[in-house]
């Protein structure tokens, strides 16, 4: 009785601490590209660090404004010495709402890059008018006409990697990015030649805070006493019978 009294009396004084921690959450650019000639429409663009190194890129085209094909994505880095060593691959399709048949996962054969920044073509999807100089990167989205409903893409997602160092937001905020797309609105017929410039301003991750203790609860201070009172008391008794 008496060890059985002195380990409930040791766990109630003897505080727990229980350590939390919170993963840290990378940084993303959220905007939307309009156009600068043809059919209205619009396209939703996320850009989200990742932790190895990487940026992951998916445009999304917003069906609320018109429906369209994807067709041709452009866009620039801000230091062209890196295009060589760019690497650009497919992600799934981060699209829970999206039916894969209608998302677009990208080939090797898709992607076209330019140090020089000339790039206004992708093969036989086009964004010429709009700048003389072009882009460093163009890519190749599905092929001409909708095939039926089998060529008919209105997302897709990559990520873009560098062989030697990391990439982040940073090398993306503030430069140029330009869309075509084709079988714009309800009767399919349209099209449209798109254009804006991402937010120069790169959200700071939020860091992970530090662990917070958390106590385990305390008896109130009457609830010890009268555990230690029915102790002194079992002692006194044992006494007598052994006296």
């Amino acid at each position: 009785m008496q060890r059985y009294l002195t380990l409930i009396l040791g766990a109630a004084l003897s505080p727990v601490v229980v350590l939390a921690a919170t993963p840290a959450r990378a940084g993303s650019l959220n905007f939307s590209i309009s156009p600068f000639t043809g059919s209205n429409a619009e396209v939703d663009i996320w850009l989200s660090d990742l932790d190895d190194g990487g940026v992951q890129f998916d445009f999304r085209v917003d069906e609320s404004v018109n429906l369209a094909d994807l067709r041709g994505i452009f866009f620039d880095i801000n230091d062209s010495s890196l295009v060589s060593g760019l690497n650009v691959t497919a992600n799934i399709n981060p699209f829970s709402d999206l039916d894969d048949d209608n998302f677009y996962s990208l080939t090797s054969r898709d992607v076209y890059t330019s140090s020089a920044g000339d790039l206004i073509k992708a093969d036989k999807a086009a964004l010429n008018g709009l700048k003389a100089d072009g882009f460093n990167l163009a890519l190749e989205i599905g092929s001409q006409g909708l095939k039926g409903g089998k060529d008919d893409f209105q997302g897709t997602s990559f990520i873009v990697k560098h062989a030697t160092q990391a990439l982040s937001l940073e090398n993306f905020a503030g430069q140029e990015f330009g869309v075509r797309m084709q079988s714009v609105g309800a009767n399919r017929q349209g099209s449209t030649k798109m254009y804006t410039q991402s937010p120069t301003a790169v959200p700071t991750p939020i860091p992970t805070p530090a662990p917070t203790p958390q106590p385990k609860e305390v008896p109130e201070p009457s609830v010890v006493l009268g555990l230690m009172a029915v102790g002194a008391a079992f002692e006194r008794t044992r006494r007598r019978q052994l006296g």
